[in-house]
């Protein structure tokens, strides 16, 4: 005959709480879920400028510019540019060429984003 000796308090904490209670215990609750959403966007965010900054030409002589663009990353992963703003059409053609050479993945989330960044030139 084997005998077993545990603590007390896992005797009593085995005996009070039911399976369903240590399911639900353990089941993912919405804050979670949300968090790790968040943490997969902002891990495709920071892969997306990490890009852009790799593959932005260091030498123009395109001039001083501040330069905005406007763009979309579709479901499916490919990238349109909505709008171009500020610069001149050196910098908007350095910049075309820069979103187009740029391929990401799908975004975690599934959906359409729209976001929009800013590029200075010196």
């Amino acid at each position: 005959m084997l005998i077993y000796k545990f603590p007390l308090t896992v005797v009593l904490v085995a005996l009070f709480v039911s399976p369903f209670a240590r399911a639900q215990y353990l089941a993912p609750t919405p804050e979670a879920s949300m968090n790790a959403d968040l943490g997969a966007m902002r891990g495709y965010y920071n892969w997306l400028a990490r890009e852009l900054r790799r593959r932005l030409p260091q030498s123009q002589s395109a001039g001083e510019a501040r330069v905005g663009v406007a763009f979309k990353i579709a479901p499916s992963g490919r990238m349109r540019i909505v709008r171009i703003t500020g610069g001149t059409e050196v910098h908007a053609e350095i910049l075309r060429r820069l979103f187009a050479s740029i391929r990401p993945p799908r975004p975690p989330n599934g959906r359409e984003l729209y976001l929009a960044q800013d590029f200075y030139f010196h």
